[in-house]
Protein backbone atom coordinates (compact mmCIF):
# COMPACT_ATOMS: atom_id res chain seq x y z
CA UNK A 1 0.00 0.00 0.00
CA UNK A 2 0.87 3.63 -0.98
CA UNK A 3 1.85 6.16 1.54
CA UNK A 4 -0.53 8.29 -0.78
CA UNK A 5 -3.46 6.33 0.10
CA UNK A 6 -4.73 3.65 -1.77
CA UNK A 7 -2.40 4.12 -5.23
CA UNK A 8 -1.51 1.73 -7.02
CA UNK A 9 1.91 3.36 -7.15
CA UNK A 10 4.68 5.61 -5.50
CA UNK A 11 5.58 8.87 -6.78
CA UNK A 12 9.10 9.61 -8.30
CA UNK A 13 10.78 12.27 -6.87
CA UNK A 14 12.69 14.84 -9.03
CA UNK A 15 15.03 17.48 -7.45
CA UNK A 16 15.11 20.71 -9.08
CA UNK A 17 18.87 19.92 -10.75
CA UNK A 18 17.05 16.70 -12.47
CA UNK A 19 14.24 18.97 -13.58
CA UNK A 20 16.19 21.64 -15.00
CA UNK A 21 18.60 18.85 -16.76
CA UNK A 22 15.49 16.95 -18.51
CA UNK A 23 14.64 20.62 -19.35
CA UNK A 24 17.87 21.23 -21.12
CA UNK A 25 17.10 17.94 -23.24
CA UNK A 26 14.32 18.92 -24.25
CA UNK A 27 15.35 22.50 -25.07
CA UNK A 28 17.80 20.68 -26.83
CA UNK A 29 15.90 18.53 -29.39
CA UNK A 30 12.78 20.00 -30.68
CA UNK A 31 10.04 17.44 -31.52
CA UNK A 32 10.55 17.95 -35.71
CA UNK A 33 14.16 17.37 -35.45
CA UNK A 34 13.31 14.61 -32.83
CA UNK A 35 11.57 12.62 -35.38
CA UNK A 36 13.38 13.54 -38.83
CA UNK A 37 14.09 10.56 -40.33
CA UNK A 38 12.52 7.99 -37.32
CA UNK A 39 11.88 4.63 -38.87
CA UNK A 40 8.05 4.06 -37.68
CA UNK A 41 8.86 0.32 -37.44
CA UNK A 42 12.00 0.42 -35.58
CA UNK A 43 10.12 2.68 -32.82
CA UNK A 44 7.27 0.46 -32.25
CA UNK A 45 9.68 -2.68 -32.16
CA UNK A 46 11.88 -0.61 -29.40
CA UNK A 47 8.37 -0.13 -27.71
CA UNK A 48 8.11 3.73 -28.52
CA UNK A 49 4.47 4.69 -28.61
CA UNK A 50 4.97 7.40 -31.25
CA UNK A 51 4.75 6.69 -34.67
CA UNK A 52 5.69 10.34 -36.73
CA UNK A 53 4.08 9.77 -40.40
CA UNK A 54 0.05 9.48 -39.22
CA UNK A 55 -0.41 12.81 -39.51
CA UNK A 56 -3.34 13.08 -37.09
CA UNK A 57 -1.08 10.78 -34.55
CA UNK A 58 2.05 12.92 -34.88
CA UNK A 59 0.34 16.48 -34.59
CA UNK A 60 -0.86 15.12 -30.98
CA UNK A 61 2.60 13.44 -30.29
CA UNK A 62 3.97 17.52 -31.10
CA UNK A 63 1.55 19.30 -29.47
CA UNK A 64 1.98 17.07 -26.10
CA UNK A 65 5.91 17.04 -26.44
CA UNK A 66 5.75 20.84 -26.75
CA UNK A 67 3.54 21.30 -23.78
CA UNK A 68 5.90 18.74 -21.62
CA UNK A 69 9.42 20.92 -22.54
CA UNK A 70 6.99 24.19 -21.68
CA UNK A 71 6.04 22.31 -18.48
CA UNK A 72 9.72 21.71 -17.47
CA UNK A 73 11.21 24.95 -18.80
CA UNK A 74 8.39 26.56 -16.27
CA UNK A 75 9.31 24.53 -13.10
CA UNK A 76 13.35 24.86 -14.24
CA UNK A 77 13.14 28.75 -14.03
CA UNK A 78 11.17 28.77 -10.84
CA UNK A 79 13.70 26.23 -9.59
CA UNK A 80 11.10 23.98 -8.80
CA UNK A 81 11.51 19.73 -8.53
CA UNK A 82 8.33 17.50 -9.02
CA UNK A 83 6.76 14.73 -8.07
CA UNK A 84 5.63 12.60 -11.25
CA UNK A 85 3.22 9.29 -10.61
CA UNK A 86 4.27 6.15 -12.84
CA UNK A 87 1.73 3.33 -12.88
Amino acid sequence: MSEFGDMPFEPFLMAPADVAAIAAVLRRHPFDALVAGADPGEMAAAGVALVPDRGRRKDYDKSFYEELACFFGDAETKGEGMILFDD
